[in-house]
C-alpha cells in the first residue's frame, strides 16, 4: 500500500476585518463543492493553512485568486510538503 503523499497550502486574506473561522468555512465549502478533499491544519489572523494529497494540489491552485462575500480576497502564499518547511519559507 502507497503513502499518500501530502501538501500543505498557505492561504492568505487580504481583510483583517474578516474571522478566519468564517474565511476558512467559505474555503472549505468552495473546495468541497469541487470534489477536492482538503483539510484546515491551522488558522490564525490573516492566515488558513490547509492540507491535501499531492494529487488534487492543481484543483486547489485553480480555485484561488477567490474573493469572499465581504470583497475579502484569498491567494496562495505557498506551497510546501511539511509544516516546518512551510512556516521558515513563507511565514517570515
Amino acid at each position: 500500500m502507497k503513502r499518500m503523499r501530502k501538501r500543505y497550502v498557505l492561504l492568505s486574506f487580504s481583510s483583517q476585518l474578516t474571522s478566519h473561522q468564517k474565511a476558512s468555512d467559505e474555503v472549505g465549502e468552495a473546495l468541497r463543492s469541487q470534489g477536492i478533499r482538503a483539510w484546515a491544519v491551522r488558522s490564525g489572523p490573516g492566515i488558513l493553512i490547509y492540507g491535501c494529497s499531492n494529487r488534487s494540489i492543481d484543483g486547489f491552485r485553480g480555485l484561488f485568486p477567490m474573493v469572499l462575500t465581504d470583497n475579502a480576497r484569498i491567494d496562495i502564499k505557498g506551497v510546501s510538503g511539511t509544516l516546518k518547511a512551510l512556516k521558515r519559507n513563507f511565514m517570515t
